[in-house]
C-alpha cells in the first residue's frame, strides 16, 4: 500500500514540476518531497534484501567464530596427541614422563620407560607405499596399547618410533612381562586391505631411578637398550646397563666414521678371495671384499661394520662403491692381459629391496666398460625370501643384461630347492658348515652330496666355500665339486698381490702335468 502512495504521490509531484504556472519555490519543494518519496520508496522495496544481507553476515560472522574455534581445538589436539594414530605425541609424552618421575621420587616408586622401534619398517614403505605403512601403524598402536594397563601412557614420538610409561608400582620384572606381551602382540600377522603382513619390534628398557634420573637421561638410556636388542637379533627386549653406554658411544663414533669413509673412500678398500677350479688349479673367479680401516680405531672387523652399515642404510652407497671398485679393478686387470676370470660381489638385502639394483649394476658396467658376463652378484637365501616379488623382477632383468646370479650361503635357508626353480639362479655357494662338517657327520655328507648332485642336474654351477683343511677339500671333491674356495686353498688377498698369486699358481693339488696354474675363463 505503502508503495503504491508513493509510486502515486511520485506521479502527482511529477505532473506538477511540468506545470509552467507553478511557482519556482513550490516547484523546488516538490521536488524535494519527490526525492523523499523516491528514497522511501526504495528502502521499502529494498527492505527484504537488506534484512537478508544482514542475516547472511551474522551466519557469516557465526560460522567464522565456529571454525575459528575448530581450528583452535583442532591445534591444541596436534600439539599433544599424534594425528595418525591417536596416541600422545612426543610433547606430551615428555611432559608426562617428566610428571611420572616427579610423583615417583616423591613416592620412592619405579618408573619403567620402555622405548620400542619396529624392526626394518621401512621396507613396507618402500615396496608398499606410506598408505600401507601408515595403516599398519595404526594397528600396531592398537596392539601396543591392548597390551599395557589403562595407567600406562603409550606415545608415538616418531616414524615407527613408540614409549610406554609404566609407573604406579612397577616393579623391576613387571617391565620384562609387559615387553614380553607387546612383542607376542606386535608380531602376529595384520590384515591390511588385501595383504597379510608381519612386523616385529625391539624394545629397550630404562628405570628410573636406576639407570637415569631426569626424563632426558631415561630417554636416552632406553634408546641404547632398544639398539641392543636390536643388535641382539631383534623382536626382544634388553634392559639398559652401564655397559651398553659404552658400546653406544663407541657404535656411534664407528658410524660417523664410516660415514665419513663413505662420503670420501678414505679407508676402504677391497680384497678378492679366489675360488679355484681343483682339477686344474685354475682361477675360476674372485669373490670381492669389502675392508675398512677406521683413522683412530685401525681395521674393523667386517662382521662388525657391515652390520651397521645395515641397520643406518649406509649398506646402499657402500654396496655402489664397491661394486664400482670391483668392475673397474676386474677390467683392468683383464686389459693388462691377465687371462680372464669372474668377479662376485656380495648383495645386502636393502640393496635389493630398494628396487633399483638392476639400474645401478647397469649404469656401473657402462661406467667400467667390463662386459657383464664377467659380473656374478651374490645373495642369500633370505634376501629372496623377504620380498620374492621385487627380487624376481629384479634378477629377471639382470639376467637380461647379461649378469649371473649365484646363492650365497646355500641350505641355510628354508626353501632352498623352491627358489632354485623360480629364479633365474646360475650357481650356488654351499655354505661353510655343509663343508665342515661334511667330514665329522654322515648325515651332513649325505645332504652335502645329494645339494652337488641335484645343482648339477640343474645345470648350476657349483662352489664350496668355507674350505679350511685337506680334508675338507678331498670331502667336497669326492661329492664332484670341484669349485672351491676358503682360506685351505688361498686368504683373501690384496689388488697387488692376486696377479701374482695367479702368476705363481695354487700347488694345493701338487700335479705333476700342471706345476703352473692357469685362469679358467668362464662367463
Amino acid at each position: 500500500m505503502i508503495a503504491v502512495v508513493a509510486v502515486v504521490s511520485t506521479t502527482l509531484t511529477s505532473s506538477a514540476l511540468t506545470r509552467a504556472e507553478s511557482p519556482r519555490s513550490i516547484q523546488l519543494v516538490l521536488l524535494l518531497v519527490m526525492l523523499l518519496l523516491i528514497v522511501l520508496e526504495a528502502l521499502l522495496l529494498f527492505r527484504p534484501a537488506v534484512r537478508d544481507v544482514r542475516k547472511e553476515w551474522a551466519k557469516s560472522v557465526a560460522e567464522h567464530e565456529t571454525e575459528r574455534a575448530e581450528d583452535q581445538q583442532k591445534l591444541s589436539y596436534l600439539a599433544r596427541y599424534d594425528p595418525l594414530t591417536g596416541l600422545i605425541n612426543r610433547y606430551m609424552f615428555s611432559d608426562r614422563l617428566q610428571r611420572a618421575i616427579t610423583r615417583a621420587r616423591r613416592t620412592e616408586e619405579l618408573v619403567a620407560l620402555m622405548f620400542l622401534d619396529l624392526d626394518d619398517f621401512k621396507t613396507v614403505n618402500d615396496h608398499y607405499g606410506h598408505a600401507t605403512g601408515d595403516a599398519l601403524l595404526k594397528q600396531v598402536a592398537k596392539r601396543i596399547v591392548g597390551a599395557v594397563r589403562e595407567s600406562d601412557s603409550v606415545a608415538r614420538i616418531g616414524g615407527d618410533e613408540f614409549t610406554v610409561i609404566l609407573e604406579n608400582g612397577t616393579r623391576l620384572e613387571d617391565a620384562g612381562q609387559v615387553a614380553e606381551k607387546i612383542l607376542d602382540a606386535v608380531a602376529e600377522p595384520y590384515l591390511v586391505g588385501s595383504r597379510e603382513l608381519r612386523v616385529t619390534t625391539s624394545i629397550g628398557i630404562a628405570m628410573y631411578p636406576l639407570d637415569g634420573d631426569t626424563s632426558q637421561a631415561l630417554l636416552r638410556d632406553a634408546d641404547i637398550a632398544m639398539y641392543s636388542a636390536k643388535a641382539a637379533g631383534s623382536n626382544n627386549y634388553q634392559y639398559f646397563t652401564s655397559q651398553l653406554r659404552q658400546s653406544a658411544s663407541d657404535r656411534l663414533r664407528l658410524i660417523d666414521g664410516l660415514r665419513r669413509a663413505v662420503a670420501t673412500g678414505d679407508g676402504l678398500r677391497l680384497v678378492y678371495q679366489p675360488w679355484i677350479d681343483t682339477d686344474t688349479g685354475d682361477v675360476a673367479g674372485v669373490e670381492a671384499l669389502l675392508r675398512w680401516e677406521h683413522p683412530e680405531l685401525g681395521i674393523v672387523p667386517p662382521e662388525r661394520f657391515v652390520a651397521l652399515a645395515e641397520q643406518t642404510d649406509l649398506i646402499v652407497p657402500l654396496g655402489v662403491w664397491a661394486m664400482h671398485q670391483a668392475c673397474r679393478q676386474l677390467k683392468t686387470w683383464h686389459d693388462s692381459g691377465l687371462e680372464k676370470f669372474a668377479v662376485s660381489i656380495n648383495v645386502s638385502p636393502r640393496q635389493l629391496r630398494r628396487g633399483n639394483l638392476a639400474d645401478i649394476v647397469e649404469q656401473t658396467l657402462q661406467r667400467t666398460k667390463l662386459d657383464a658376463s664377467w659380473l656374478k652378484l651374490e645373495l642369500t637365501e633370505t634376501t629372496l625370501v623377504d620380498d620374492t616379488e621385487v627380487a624376481h623382477r629384479t634378477l629377471e632383468r639382470l639376467r637380461t643384461l647379461g649378469v649371473s646370479i649365484a646363492i650365497d650361503d646355500f641350505g641355510t635357508g628354508y626353501s632352498s630347492l623352491s627358489y632354485l626353480k623360480s629364479f633365474p639362479i646360475d650357481a650356488i655357494k654351499i655354505d661353510r658348515e655343509f663343508v665342515r662338517d661334511a667330514v665329522t657327520d654322515a648325515d651332513t655328507a649325505t645332504v652335502s652330496e645329494s645339494m652337488v648332485a641335484l645343482a648339477k642336474k640343474l645345470r648350476l654351477e657349483v662352489i664350496a666355500e668355507g674350505v679350511e683343511t685337506r680334508e675338507q677339500l678331498e670331502k667336497i671333491r669326492g661329492f664332484g665339486c670341484n669349485l672351491v674356495q676358503g682360506y685351505y686353498l688361498s686368504r683373501p688377498l690384496a689388488t697387488d698381490r692376486l696377479p701374482r698369486a695367479i702368476e705363481k699358481g695354487f700347488g694345493f693339488m701338487a700335479p705333476a702335468a700342471n706345476p703352473q696354474a692357469r685362469v679358467r675363463s668362464v662367463g
